[in-house]
């Protein structure tokens, strides 16, 4: 809904000024979401700032981290025990510089970015509804791209 919901999208191409970033995560929008640990793992970050809002970071061993940003209310404190499918927070409102309802959901291993889709597609493979979901945001991923790109390439041309 912001235009940047997938992994890898471009950030501040419009402007010349700025280097272009990456999105290093997936956004999941909603209007009231309970947000669950992706698996069991020690709260390394629990807290709030000024560009993530609430924001809880889980290692959950063998360099694997699992980022949650945007949160409205955070149920855990760092140094906390999780288990996998506990609630750790929620979402129900746009917070930090989010703009929309949103879950930034990110994954690092040994300090390198992924694509978390990845491993839940793995991981709900038999869970029809949620692979069918994956499905139409993939589609819409590759159209909304496009769009974006066409109007980033308008906006340059109109702005020289």
């Amino acid at each position: 809904r912001d235009g940047l919901p997938w992994y890898g999208a471009k950030r501040d191409d419009w402007d010349e000024k700025k280097k272009v970033r990456r999105h290093f995560g997936v956004d999941i929008y909603g209007d009231s979401l309970s947000v669950i640990a992706s698996a069991s793992g020690v709260v390394e970050i629990s807290g709030r700032n000024r560009i993530s809002g609430g924001r809880i970071k889980i290692n959950h061993g063998s360099g694997i981290k699992m980022n949650y940003i945007h949160l409205s209310e955070i149920y855990i404190q760092k140094g906390s025990k999780v288990k996998q499918g506990q609630i750790i927070a929620k979402i129900n409102k746009p917070e930090g510089n989010a703009i929309d309802t949103q879950l930034h959901f990110s994954l690092q291993i040994d300090g390198k970015n992924w694509d978390p889709l990845y491993f839940v597609k793995i991981a709900y493979n038999d869970v029809n509804e949620i692979m069918e979901l994956i499905s139409k945001y993939e589609n819409n991923k590759n159209k909304y791209e496009k769009l974006r790109d066409e109007k980033v390439k308008e906006y340059k041309l109109k702005n020289k």
